[in-house]
């Protein structure tokens, strides 16, 4: 399972209504994939709920998204309160592309059950691991402006050593580019010359807007990142 063959088994922010970019660039290609359950990002809300406990909204929106994540790559929903308006939550999952569906239901699985342990009562979660993301919000959390960087991270070793290598990276890129705005699912995978490149857009994001993360992204990460051997990023826009 996988992609060409490759084999996988504190601050607020505005969670909802994101593009989340996951890439990576590996040179030599890899042999097989990263931990699919590492975490590679968590945003926690500085706000926390009434007694510091999600209420039973947040675990009956887990519930609606672990009921999908076996048969879909992304979904969102709202999960409300009867008793209270403000205690409705949003959230959603993202799984990359290239995950069976068992894959993607035990990631999503893991991910939610970082909320609690990352986030604590926070009324707002975002938690990314190598495979999948999972998000909630309470609803009327404040919404942001803009485009973000969520986060970077660049690998170590000599990428930068092969004269070539900046080169070869910038064709993946583009080929990176030019696919990933019309890519079923958001998703996008390529190589070239031993450099490989993926991206996942959050599902219910236009191509145009998919497309648009994708480029703003690699050129950050290409920017950031120089000639080391791997990559990895992941860009917000505000809707």
């Amino acid at each position: 399972m996988g992609v060409g063959g490759i084999p996988c088994r504190p601050r607020p922010l505005h969670l909802a209504a994101a593009a989340i970019l996951l890439l990576v660039l590996l040179t030599p290609r890899p042999a097989s994939c990263a931990d699919l359950y590492a975490v590679v990002y968590k945003g926690c809300a500085n706000q926390t709920f009434a007694g510091g406990a999600p209420p039973p909204t947040v675990a009956a929106l887990s519930s609606a998204l672990a009921a999908q994540s076996a048969s879909a790559k992304f979904y969102k929903t709202s999960s409300a309160s009867a008793s209270s308006a403000s205690a409705s939550v949003f959230g959603l999952f993202q799984c990359r592309g290239d995950l069976s569906g068992p894959d993607c239901s035990s990631c999503v699985a893991r991910a939610m059950s970082s909320w609690r342990d990352l986030c604590g009562g926070a009324v707002a979660a975002r938690v990314q691991l190598n495979g999948c993301l999972a998000l909630y919000e309470i609803s009327g959390f404040p919404q942001v402006s803009g485009v973000q960087m969520l986060f970077k991270t660049c690998g170590s070793g000599g990428g930068a050593a092969a004269a070539d290598f900046e080169t070869r990276r910038g064709t993946a890129f583009s080929q990176l580019e030019g696919g990933a705005g019309s890519s079923a699912g958001g998703f996008f995978a390529t190589s070239f010359q031993q450099v490989y490149a993926l991206a996942q857009c959050e599902g219910d994001l236009s191509n145009v807007d998919c497309s648009n993360c994708v480029t703003q992204a690699v050129q950050r990460v290409a920017v950031e990142c120089g000639g080391a051997p791997s990559g990895q990023g992941s860009r917000q826009p505000r809707l």
